[in-house]
């Protein structure tokens, strides 16, 4: 992808075709706005068969008819762009500050005992039904969809090196206590790849347990992307 969008920065409407890597409709979508005119499809179907062709296509009109729709703003391509807290795809039980696992998990579970055996709980949490059920009739799109000619290459002007990136423009993470499996992964991220802000980030341990605790917010990342 990234020689991709360097070959369509220096030589606008030069037509490309991008090979390696496309493994969703959503990593075609980015491969076009990157300035591919046209995306191979090759281990995908050798690991899988052709029909992956017709799940790409119709995934790539999928993504296109989201961005018509205000209403779905909160969908990036195929996925969220911020993930609701969940706890194995169910609403989260108890207090949202305990992680999910060791002691911490079986008092959630605890709790959601409680929560199951009253007869007028919502198992599945209105958070997650309601829009299920106000999916019917389908707003109306707010907006025309793009076509492909005006996908090509649409994310090119803000790709670039990353000294060309604004260095005032601060994204904070934001991490959910809820969903915390203790995997320690933000800890390492943080201190391999963000300077060393891992200070922000405590590790709280005795003898019967530990988890992973924010200590401050301030995680300051620079970065580009394609939506």
């Amino acid at each position: 992808m990234r020689a991709v969008s360097a070959i369509a920065r220096a030589m606008p409407g030069f037509p490309i075709l991008a090979t390696g890597g496309c493994d969703s409709a959503h990593t075609a979508l980015q491969f076009l706005m990157a300035g591919a005119h046209a995306v191979q499809v090759c281990s995908a179907v050798q690991n899988q068969d052709s029909t992956v062709i017709s799940d790409y296509s119709s995934g790539l009109k999928a993504l296109l008819y989201v961005q018509t729709r205000d209403d779905l703003a909160h969908w990036n391509g195929q996925y969220y762009r911020e993930t609701p807290s969940h706890q194995a795809g169910k609403p989260s039980a108890g207090d949202p500050m305990l992680p999910n696992f060791g002691p911490y998990a079986k008092q959630k579970n605890e709790t959601l005992h409680t929560q199951l055996s009253n007869d007028n709980y919502d198992i599945v949490g209105s958070e997650f039904s309601d829009p299920v059920n106000n999916m019917r009739p389908v707003p109306e799109p707010t907006s025309k969809a793009l076509t492909i000619n005006e996908i090509i290459g649409s994310a090119c002007d803000k790709i670039g090196a990353w000294h060309e990136l604004s260095q005032e423009e601060h994204v904070i993470a934001k991490i959910d206590p809820s969903m915390c499996v203790n995997c320690g992964a933000c800890y390492t991220s943080c201190n391999d790849a963000g300077y060393q802000v891992s200070n922000c980030i405590g590790v709280i341990s005795s003898s019967s347990k530990s988890k992973i605790e924010i200590v401050s917010s301030h995680f300051h990342f620079f970065s580009c992307t394609l939506h």
